[in-house]
């Protein structure tokens, strides 16, 4: 009941604003962004992701998983990619203003899966280090910042943790 609780308020925060968005750039305080899939920023975020993953834990396969999550669509393919690397359940937070933070292991399926892949609709990308993996974290519209820890594990670059803040 929780999980769907958690994942239905960040689907309709993020999807519903990013839906309102529409366009190729977002405009938050004055300051316009452009796509994270757009050619400039995909190139400077693939280099990033590229250095930051190391060339001993599949660079590749590490720019696959963020190319995925921002820019793909979903798809048989995009799902099914996503199902291999993920764990059957996954550790989710979130906050948001006025709300106490929330922190739970859900099951993942089909709708987690689609709320993952961003379709495009991905802002300000960025690439930290983090001790054992990488963190992607975006604006996925105006009032919200999700973040993807990605770890190497098992010759693979998987999602272990996800998360989202709103205001």
């Amino acid at each position: 009941m929780i999980r769907s609780i958690v994942i239905g308020y960040l689907i309709v925060l993020c999807a519903g604003f990013a839906h309102a968005q529409g366009g190729s750039s977002l405009n938050i305080q004055g300051t316009e962004y452009k796509s994270a899939c757009s050619p400039g920023n995909r190139k400077k975020l693939q280099q990033s992701v590229k250095r930051m993953a190391g060339k001993t834990r599949d660079p590749n396969g590490a720019w696959r998983l963020v190319e995925t999550l921002l820019c793909a669509s979903y798809s048989k393919t995009s799902r099914n990619y996503l199902t291999s690397i993920l764990p059957p359940k996954i550790r989710t937070k979130s906050s948001g203003t006025g709300q106490d933070d929330t922190s739970e292991l859900i099951r993942t399926d089909s709708k987690l899966i689609r709320s993952l892949l961003e379709n495009g609709k991905a802002w300000d990308a960025t690439i930290s280090s983090e001790s054992t993996g990488i963190v992607l974290s975006y604006y996925p519209n105006e009032a919200c910042v999700n973040s993807r820890t990605l770890k190497f594990t098992n010759k693979r670059w998987r999602i272990v943790e996800i998360g989202g803040a709103c205001d």
